[in-house]
């Protein structure tokens, strides 16, 4: 069974690979959006335990999902669950896999497990969320909470947390709309998958709009590279194995690379927006959720990579 969600950094030196193995964190600020929004909001703080400010019951609606917190890093994100299903059955549900498929025991030492992920996460409603990468720093998002059950969790198959939340009455038709800076567009290509940036981004607090015209899951990785930087380069770097010592000629150390925000998981025909706060310099986005259809590569190797430049405000 493939792998759908991930916490980032578990994610990045799972299945980016090396780059992430030697980058080192970013220091990102707080990102809020430019406008007051007219719209409920959700405070979510990550604890120790969990989640607080999760409401037991909301309605259905747009929300600003405001979300911070104390650990090193966290990440909020909405599952709807199908019928009958619990947040018990989600987290029961994960567990290391053996190599024939079959639920496995401890493994040994020498081997890695991937997790177990119900086939349904693939289909259901993933409006999207919100991640922070250093204490305190305040994070925004604007989601499409849809009628029905959700898990709310951080992303984590080694060490799930999730409340449920309930999302009742129906959808509103007239929905206010966060006017965007900048759109990522997540698209099917004949090859596999890719992404299309429009609009410019400058450096600065932005809102981004994300759009998810595909027909799997998507998450946007940002990769801040320490000089100017091609798509080849950037593939090239991700299939750089360390241990074969320093990379190619021309191409930037991969200790020199950061990673400035994350876009969670958000699934087919879905939109979110995120509040950013980038420095000026040269971006690589990539998605690391995995085509269970092509052997369950990542879909960054499927084409599912861009580089941009964020310019000067």
């Amino acid at each position: 069974m493939s792998r759908f969600f991930a916490v980032v950094a578990a994610l990045l030196l799972s299945a980016a690979g090396p780059i992430a193995t030697f980058a080192q964190e970013a220091t990102p600020t707080s990102a809020s959006f430019a406008d007051a929004l007219d719209l409920p909001e959700l405070e979510i703080t990550q604890t120790e335990d969990g989640f607080a400010g999760v409401p037991e019951e909301t309605e259905a609606g747009r929300y600003l999902v405001t979300f911070t917190g104390q650990a090193p890093q966290g990440i909020v994100n909405f599952v709807q669950l199908p019928e009958g299903l619990t947040v018990d059955d989600l987290l029961s549900a994960i567990g290391p896999v053996s190599a024939d498929g079959e639920l496995a025991g401890t493994p040994p030492a020498e081997e890695e497990a991937a997790p177990v992920v119900p086939e349904w996460l693939y289909e259901t409603y993933v409006p999207g969320g919100a991640a922070f990468f250093v204490p305190g720093q305040r994070v925004q998002t604007v989601v499409d909470l849809r009628p029905g059950d959700y898990a709310v969790w951080n992303d984590d198959f080694e060490a799930p947390q999730a409340v449920p939340m309930t999302v009742t009455g129906e959808m509103p038709s007239d929905l206010p709309e966060p006017e965007a800076d900048a759109t990522i567009r997540e698209l099917k290509t004949e090859e596999g998958y890719a992404f299309e940036v429009d609009g410019e981004l400058a450096a600065g607090q932005l809102t981004l709009e994300i759009a998810n015209e595909a027909d799997q899951p998507h998450h946007v990785v940002f990769v801040k590279s320490p000089t100017e930087i091609t798509e080849e380069q950037a593939m090239q770097l991700l299939m750089f194995d360390p241990s074969a010592g320093t990379p190619p000629p021309g191409l930037p150390s991969p200790e020199e690379f950061t990673f400035p925000a994350y876009v969670p998981t958000q699934s087919a025909d879905t939109t979110q927006w995120n509040a950013l706060n980038l420095e000026p310099g040269y971006y690589v986005v990539a998605c690391f959720v995995e085509d269970p259809t092509k052997g369950n590569v990542p879909h960054a190797f499927e084409g599912m990579i861009e580089v941009f430049e964020v310019a000067e405000a």
